[in-house]
């Protein structure tokens, strides 16, 4: 029986993998020594940004068939971004915000914080806001895309709590958010 059981199992774990490969739509689009992605956000199934270690930005513009180098060594290691628009997007290194309307060609930094910063939603339906999610149960927002910042005091979040992620409820007026915490 045991050896049954194996020539079955042998049998699953081959032709499953074999057929795994043989039908995954997934593959290899940009490989290079040295170049490692953190993040990266579709626009759309042509256009994507891709950030990571040591200021790497890198955008495409054909669905990751050729890859333009962006990259600053000065912006950090990028860990999490919004991309809005075909030209506009914003990305983090934890303790900075970056702005760029050109693509990811260049980047303005527009806010730097104390605590850091674990994400980034932008939110385009009803206004240009932004909101960042904190460590230290820190919450901002920004409603002029990084121009001016508003920092949130929810009574249910205190000092020894990380924000995760905040998002908007679309379906709502543009206040409305959701917030994910411990």
């Amino acid at each position: 029986m045991k050896k049954l059981s194996f020539l079955l199992l042998m049998i699953v774990v081959l032709v499953g993998n074999s057929y795994a490969q043989y039908v995954s739509p997934w593959h290899t689009v940009f490989e290079e020594d040295g170049k490692e992605f953190t993040y990266i956000d579709p626009f759309d199934r042509f256009t994507a940004i891709a950030i990571g270690k040591n200021g790497l930005v890198m955008r495409t513009e054909d669905g990751g068939n050729t890859w333009i180098d962006y990259s600053d060594t000065s912006l950090g290691d990028l860990t999490m971004m919004d991309m809005i628009r075909h030209d506009t997007a914003f990305m983090t290194n934890g303790y900075e915000v970056f702005r760029t309307y050109n693509g990811g060609k260049d980047w303005d930094m527009i806010k730097k914080s104390k605590v850091k910063i674990n994400f980034i939603t932008a939110e385009t339906k009803y206004m240009e806001r932004i909101i960042l999610s904190c460590d230290k149960g820190e919450v901002w927002s920004s409603g002029t895309w990084g121009n001016k910042w508003h920092k949130h005091n929810f009574r249910s979040l205190d000092t020894s709590d990380t924000v995760y992620s905040t998002t908007f409820y679309t379906d709502a007026h543009y206040d409305s958010v959701v917030v994910l915490a411990t």
